[in-house]
């Protein structure tokens, strides 16, 4: 059975060797080090964003789901994948890295997602990647893509 050590904001942790908090008024985060990996929790944000539904993946368990949006980097060394949740306020938003594609699956079996009050999904359930533009309503470079008013 899956149990949560520590949850920080949407996020539940079974693993935790260390937490730093990094207060800012542009972006404040929370830094855990986890046994094989590195979580990297977006708390704050001077520039909160929309995001466009229609641009986002869904991970369900049973009836409950998560609108996410992922997207990885690959380098000789280094394994990292950005994600941002749909569907509240404030854009939980967070990256998980780890020296390989071993040890960030590992990782990955540590993490839960709130989809609704006492219901996690496993991080490993959101597991379609996207190569193009971040999701977001509006953004340097790119015309913002027609979003919900409510």
């Amino acid at each position: 059975m899956f149990e949560c050590l520590v949850i920080i904001h949407f996020i539940c942790l079974s693993d935790a060797q260390g937490i730093s908090f990094r207060p800012s008024t542009l972006r404040g985060t929370a830094e855990v080090r986890l046994e094989e990996a590195e979580l990297s929790i977006t708390l704050t944000s001077d520039s909160p964003r929309r995001l466009d539904p229609a641009r986002m993946d869904r991970a369900c368990v049973g009836e409950s789901c998560v609108a996410y949006f992922r997207h990885c980097e690959t380098q000789p060394t280094r394994i990292s994948c950005g994600y941002a949740l749909f569907g509240r306020e404030h854009v939980p938003a967070f990256e998980l890295s780890a020296p390989n594609a071993a040890s960030y699956a590992r990782a990955e079996r540590h993490i839960r997602v709130a989809a609704g009050p006492g219901i996690w999904i496993p991080l490993w359930a959101l597991d379609r990647t996207r190569e193009w533009a971040w999701p977001y309503c509006n953004g340097p470079g790119r015309p913002p893509p027609v979003c919900p008013t409510n």
